[in-house]
């Protein structure tokens, strides 16, 4: 595959991110439906909360590709999305300004 600085969004929106199927060599990306995976004898301990199941890797993956960056982060919810950019970038004493109208939730955290 070209490198992804060279690819159309329809090929990254098709390609990247991709989990091959080795058990039944399916042509797409299988959707793992499971939300608890065997911790013995693995590297990886696979859990929803921890964001790394097969799926949410594939969708960080897609979504980088997409904006061009690196890496991506996914989340459960817009607001835990909200609370985790007003978290990590907001001091103490800072001011933040949010419309009321389409933020009410973030409001009430700050």
């Amino acid at each position: 595959m070209k490198p992804l600085n060279k690819l159309g969004i329809n090929t990254i929106c098709t390609h990247v991110g991709e989990v091959k199927d080795e058990q039944f060599k399916g042509a797409i990306s299988p959707i793992y439906m499971s939300t608890s995976y065997a911790f013995d004898g693995v590297d990886v301990k696979r859990y929803p909360r921890y964001l790394n199941t097969p799926n949410q890797e594939a969708l960080v993956k897609k979504i980088a590709a997409l904006e061009k960056t690196e890496n991506a982060l996914i989340f459960g919810s817009g607001m835990a999305a909200v609370s985790t950019t007003i978290l990590a970038f907001l001091k103490q004493g800072d001011h933040i300004v949010l419309q009321q109208r389409y933020m009410e939730e973030p409001i009430i955290l700050c």
